[in-house]
């Protein structure tokens, strides 16, 4: 016995069918819902003039990190900071008006990483400096204590500026 297929059921489907993806995509825009964040969420600041700076970009691109852009400290305002829900910044000098950019962008709710961070975002970090440096020394920090301790031991080739961590 040969099956017939009823066109009126086919119709009926494919409708209620095309009514639920509508009633899905729909309804989240008219409730107002949340939608998925469509910006990339990370920008990398850099300047040209301290090329270690650069190194967070390259970082994450050797771990095949590629959904970042990267900005030179100069063009970052309040407007380019509101598409990214991180930054991090590279080793870089800020100006008060960038400082105060950074800090008003961390207190709406941004998320900043700074490497080696200017002394004017101490206080945004949490950070104190110690008003004091080693130069070619041996290092160990132990991060199983609290506060943190740091103790000569590994040797680095460079001058490290000592902070106090709240």
């Amino acid at each position: 016995m040969k099956k017939q297929n009823n066109p009126n059921i086919k119709a009926h489907l494919l409708r209620g069918a095309f009514y639920l993806l509508v009633a899905l995509c729909v309804i989240p825009f008219a409730l107002g819902l949340p939608q998925a964040n469509t910006n990339t969420p990370v920008l990398v600041v850099t300047t040209d003039s301290n090329q270690f700076s650069k190194y967070y970009s390259e970082i994450l691109k050797a771990e095949g990190l590629n959904a970042f852009q990267t900005a030179d400290i100069g063009t970052v305002n309040p407007a380019a900071l509101a598409n990214y829900d991180t930054v991090l910044l590279g080793e870089v000098s800020l100006t008060p008006t960038q400082v105060t950019t950074f800090t008003d962008w961390v207190n709406a709710g941004g998320n900043l990483i700074a490497m080696k961070p200017d002394k004017q975002l101490a206080g945004l970090l949490g950070l104190t400096d110690a008003s004091s440096t080693l130069a070619d020394k041996y290092l160990l920090v132990n991060t199983l204590q609290i506060p943190v301790q740091v103790s000569l031991i590994k040797r680095f080739n460079s001058t490290a500026v000592l902070i106090c961590i709240h």
